[in-house]
C-alpha cells in the first residue's frame, strides 16, 4: 500500500512538473495572449456607458385614520363604516410599475423633451468628459435648459434649432420653414406657433442644439423596464431605478414618490366619493319610504288608528319587539335588492357597508384578496407577452375558478338573507297571534296596523340618521385625505456606477485571458511533436541520457570556434567534460574505443557535439582521432580551421596511407581525418571491408576514435557502419527532433542489431528552478513528415554536386 501511495505521489509530482515545464516553455505565448486579451477586455469595459442606480425605501401606512370610521358599526348595528380594504404590497408594486404612473413621471421631469447637440463639442472635450465620467467626476456637459417649450398641437413632435451667439444671446430657427429670430436668455418668444424660453446655457459660442418633443409612452416603457420594487418588510418596499445619468436616476425616484402619492390620494378620494354617492341613494330611498308612510297615515281611517294606538299602549312590549323585527326585515330586504343590482367587483365594498353574516363576509374578503393578488401578478407578467402565453393562461384559469366561487358565495348570501326575513316574519306573526287571543277579535286589525306603522317609522328614522352621520364623516375624510405612502430613505444621487464594475471586469478579463492563453499553450504543446524535456527523452527513447548540453548562443551557427576551445571554463565546456566522464564510465562495462556520433534527423548539432567531445577527450590525455564520415556534407575540418583535401574517401578508394592524412590540430593529443573528396557512393565505402580493416588498424594507434556519421533517417551510413564500431550515440536536440523520428531511428538501428549506448540531449535552456527547460523552436525539417527522405533532400544528402561548392547548411 505504501509503495502504491509513493507511486501515485511520484506520478502527481511528475505531472505537476510537466505542467510547470509547459508553462515555462510557452511563457512568452501565455504572457502575450494574456496581455492582449486583458487590455482588450479593459478597453471594452472602459468603452461601456456607465449605469447608475438610485434607491429609496417607502412605507405604506394603515388607512384606518385616513378613511375608516372604525368607531361606527355596520348598517343595522349602529352606523356606516368606511371601506376597510387593505391594499396588498404586490398590488402597490403593480401600481408603481404601471404605465400611467411612468407617463406622469415623464411629463413631470420633461423627459419627453429631446435636446440633441448638433455642433460645438470638440473631440478633445468628448475625450476629457469621458475620462472624467470613468473616474467618477462630475462632467459639466454642454447643455441647454428651457424654461418653457410648447409646440402647437399639429406639430407636437417637430423640432427647432437653437444657436448660441454670444453671452445671453441666441438664435432660434425652424428648419422646416426657414423662419428664424434672435432672443435673449429668459425671454419668452413665439416662432411658427412654438412658445419657448431659454433659462440657462452651458457651452462655447457657436454651439447648436436641436430641441423637440417625442411621444411619452415609449419613454415611460423604458422607465418601467429599469424600475424595480421588492418587499423589504411587511409594510415596506425597496424601490430602485437604473439610468445612464446619475442625476436622473435619483430624480425619477423622487418624482415616483410624488406621483404615487398624488395617485393614491386621487384613488382614495374617488373611492370615498363612490361611497358618498352610494349613501345618497340610500338616503333618497329611505326618505321616500318615510314620506310614503306619512302620506298613508294621513289618508287612513282615523278611528281605527286611534283605536290601534290605544291597544298599542296596552301591549307596549309587543310594540317594541314588533318594531325591531319589522326594521330588520326592511333592512334585510333592502340589502337583497341592492346586492341583486351590483356587479361582483363592487360586492366587497357593499359587504363592508351592509349587514351580512360575518362568516360570509370573511370568506368573500379572502376570495377578493386572492383574486387581487392573481390579477396583480398577471399585470406584471403580461408585459411583453400575449394572452396566450402559458403562464397568463394558467393565471386566467385560476382567476375564473375564484370568480365562480364568488358567484356561489353570492347565492349563499341571498339564501341566508331570505331565511332571515322568513324567520323574522314568522316571529312577528307568532307574537301577533298571541296578542289576538288576549284582545277582542274586532280589535286585531287595528292593532296590526298600529304595529306595522310604528315599526316602519322607527326603522326608517333610525336608518336615515345613520346615513346622514356616515355621509358627514366621509365628507370630512375626503377633505383631509393624506397619502398612505411615507418615504423612509429618500433617493440620493449615486456617486459611482454599478455597471460597468471595473474591478469585476478586470478579474473576468484576466481570468479569460489566462484561460485563453493556457488553452493556446496546451494546443501548441499538443501540436508540437518535438522532444522538450529530459524526462520525455528518457521515457520515449528507452535509452539512458549520458549528458545534457546547454544551448550556447555564441556557438550557434559559428564553425570558426568550439566552446571547449574558446571558453574552456564556461558552463557549456563543463557540460562536455561531464559527458566525457560519463562516456569513460561506460568503458568499465564494455571497452569503447571506436564511437559513432549520429542523429535521427539533420540539424541536431551532432558535428558540433562530436568536435567538442573530441577536444575534451584529448584534454583528458587520451590520444584521440576524429574522423569525418559524412562524405555528403563534410564540415569537421571547418571547426579546426583545416583544409579538406585528401581524407577518408581517399584512404578507402586509393588506399592512401592514413598516417599521412591524419592532420594534427591545435589541441594536444587530437588529430582529424577529413572526409576527403566527395565520392558518388559514400554508403558502399563505409560498409566495405576496407573500412573495417582501416578501423582495426587505427585502434592500435589511438585510445579514442570518434566518427561523425550522417543522420540515421536520411541515409544508411550509420546502419552500415554501426556493426563495425564499439558504440553509437544519438544526439537529440531539444525542441527540434520529432518524437517519432527519434523512435524510428532507434527502431531502424535495432533492426540490424545495433543498440545505441545512449543519447545526448543537446541545446536546452535552463529556465526554471523546478528542472523545467525552455527551448527556442527552430521549425520543422524535411517537408512533409512521414517519409524521412525529405530530410536528406532538403539538406543536400542526395545532391549530385560532390565538389567543393556543395551546399552548406548550419547544423546548429
Amino acid at each position: 500500500m505504501n509503495m502504491m501511495n509513493e507511486m501515485i505521489s511520484a506520478q502527481t509530482e511528475r505531472s505537476l512538473e510537466d505542467y510547470l515545464d509547459m508553462a515555462v516553455r510557452q511563457r512568452w505565448v501565455i504572457l502575450a495572449i494574456t496581455l492582449v486579451v486583458f487590455v482588450a477586455g479593459m478597453l471594452w469595459s472602459l468603452s461601456k456607458t456607465p449605469v447608475y442606480m438610485s434607491a429609496m425605501t417607502v412605507q405604506f401606512q394603515s388607512e384606518d385614520t385616513a378613511m375608516s370610521n372604525n368607531a361606527g358599526m355596520k348598517m343595522g348595528r349602529g352606523g356606516f363604516p368606511g371601506f376597510q380594504q387593505q391594499d396588498k404590497l404586490d398590488s402597490k408594486i403593480a401600481v408603481i410599475k404601471s404605465l400611467p404612473v411612468a407617463v406622469r413621471i415623464v411629463k413631470e421631469l420633461k423627459l419627453d423633451r429631446v435636446t440633441t447637440l448638433v455642433a460645438g463639442r470638440s473631440l478633445w472635450m468628448k475625450i476629457r468628459d469621458r475620462i472624467k465620467g470613468v473616474i467618477g467626476m462630475d462632467v459639466p456637459l454642454t447643455h441647454v435648459d428651457l424654461g418653457e417649450f410648447l409646440p402647437p398641437a399639429d406639430k407636437a413632435y417637430d423640432s427647432l434649432v437653437i444657436t448660441f451667439l454670444d453671452e445671453g444671446h441666441f438664435r432660434i430657427e425652424n428648419p422646416l420653414t426657414g423662419h428664424a429670430l434672435d432672443t435673449v436668455q429668459g425671454r419668452e418668444v413665439e416662432l411658427d406657433g412654438f412658445k419657448l424660453s431659454i433659462s440657462s446655457w452651458h457651452g462655447p459660442v457657436g454651439t447648436v442644439y436641436s430641441i423637440g418633443n417625442r411621444p411619452a409612452e415609449p419613454i415611460a416603457k423604458g422607465i418601467r423596464a429599469r424600475l424595480s420594487a421588492s418587499q423589504s418588510s411587511s409594510d415596506m418596499l425597496y424601490v430602485t431605478f437604473t439610468d445612464n445619468d446619475r442625476y436622473r436616476s435619483a430624480a425619477v425616484l423622487k418624482a415616483l414618490a410624488s406621483v404615487y402619492g398624488d395617485e393614491e390620494i386621487a384613488f382614495k378620494g374617488g373611492r370615498l366619493q363612490k361611497k358618498i354617492d352610494f349613501l345618497d341613494k340610500i338616503q333618497q330611498r329611505v326618505q321616500s319610504d318615510l314620506n310614503e308612510l306619512h302620506a298613508n297615515t294621513n289618508s287612513s281611517n282615523l278611528m281605527q288608528d286611534m283605536q290601534g294606538e290605544v291597544l298599542l299602549g296596552q301591549v307596549e312590549g309587543l310594540s317594541k319587539r314588533w318594531a325591531e323585527a319589522y326594521g330588520e326585515i326592511k333592512q334585510t330586504r333592502f340589502i337583497l335588492d341592492y346586492l341583486a343590482g351590483i356587479s361582483d367587483d363592487k360586492l366587497e365594498a357593499a359587504m363592508q357597508v351592509l349587514d351580512v353574516p360575518e362568516s360570509m363576509s370573511a370568506a368573500f374578503s379572502e376570495l377578493s384578496s386572492k383574486i387581487s393578488k392573481l390579477q396583480a401578478k398577471r399585470t406584471l407578467l403580461r408585459r411583453g407577452v400575449t394572452d396566450k402565453f402559458p403562464e397568463v393562461v394558467k393565471l386566467d384559469r385560476e382567476i375564473d375558478i375564484l370568480k365562480g366561487q364568488v358567484k356561489e358565495l353570492r347565492k349563499r348570501v341571498n339564501s341566508s338573507l331570505e331565511q332571515k326575513i322568513a324567520f323574522l316574519k314568522q316571529r312577528m306573526n307568532q307574537e301577533l297571534l298571541e296578542t289576538k287571543r288576549e284582545q277582542k277579535a274586532g280589535n286585531a286589525e287595528a292593532l296590526r296596523r298600529a304595529l306595522e306603522r310604528k315599526g316602519q317609522s322607527t326603522a326608517l328614522t333610525a336608518l336615515l340618521q345613520r346615513v346622514l352621520e356616515s355621509k358627514q364623516q366621509d365628507s370630512i375624510d375626503q377633505a383631509i385625505l393624506l397619502s398612505d405612502v411615507r418615504v423612509i430613505e429618500p433617493a440620493e444621487v449615486p456617486f459611482r456606477p454599478i455597471l460597468p464594475n471595473r474591478f469585476n471586469d478586470a478579474i473576468k478579463a484576466l481570468l479569460a485571458a489566462l484561460a485563453l492563453a493556457l488553452g493556446v499553450a496546451f494546443l501548441r504543446e499538443n501540436m508540437d511533436r518535438t522532444i522538450k524535456s529530459l524526462a520525455e527523452l528518457e521515457s520515449k527513447s528507452g535509452l539512458a541520457v549520458f549528458g545534457t548540453l546547454p544551448f550556447s548562443a555564441s556557438e550557434a551557427g559559428n564553425r570558426n570556434s568550439l566552446i571547449t576551445m574558446s571558453k574552456p571554463r564556461s558552463p557549456e565546456s563543463e557540460a562536455y567534460r561531464s559527458l566525457r566522464t560519463n562516456i569513460q564510465f561506460a568503458n568499465l562495462e564494455k571497452t569503447i574505443k571506436t564511437l559513432i556520433m549520429t542523429s535521427a534527423v539533420p540539424g541536431e548539432g551532432k558535428t558540433t557535439t562530436t568536435c567538442n567531445i573530441a577536444v575534451t577527450m584529448a584534454n583528458s590525455g587520451l590520444k584521440t582521432l576524429l574522423i569525418d564520415c559524412d562524405m555528403r556534407k563534410p564540415r569537421v575540418n571547418e571547426y579546426f580551421g583545416l583544409e579538406r583535401h585528401s581524407g577518408l574517401s581517399d584512404i578507402l578508394i586509393h588506399s592512401q596511407d592514413w598516417h599521412e592524412l591524419a592532420m594534427p590540430t591545435t589541441v594536444e593529443n587530437l588529430s582529424v581525418i577529413s572526409s576527403g573528396s566527395i565520392p558518388p557512393n559514400p554508403s558502399e565505402l563505409l560498409g566495405s571491408k576496407s573500412m573495417s580493416a582501416f578501423l582495426e588498424e587505427i585502434k592500435e594507434e589511438y585510445e579514442m576514435i570518434l566518427l561523425d556519421v550522417p543522420p540515421v533517417l536520411v541515409v544508411t551510413d550509420a546502419v552500415l557502419l554501426g556493426p563495425k564500431v564499439d558504440g553509437l550515440f544519438l544526439v537529440v536536440r531539444a525542441n527540434h527532433a520529432p518524437i517519432d523520428a527519434v523512435q524510428r531511428a532507434i527502431t531502424q538501428l535495432n533492426t540490424v542489431h545495433i543498440k545505441p549506448v545512449g543519447v545526448i540531449f543537446n541545446g536546452f535552456k535552463v529556465s526554471s528552478v523546478y528542472g523545467g527547460y525552455g527551448y527556442k523552436k527552430y521549425g520543422r525539417y524535411g517537408g512533409t513528415y512521414g517519409g524521412y527522405g525529405g530530410y536528406g533532400s532538403k539538406y543536400g544528402y542526395y545532391s549530385h554536386d560532390y565538389g567543393e561548392d556543395a551546399e552548406k547548411k548550419d547544423e546548429s
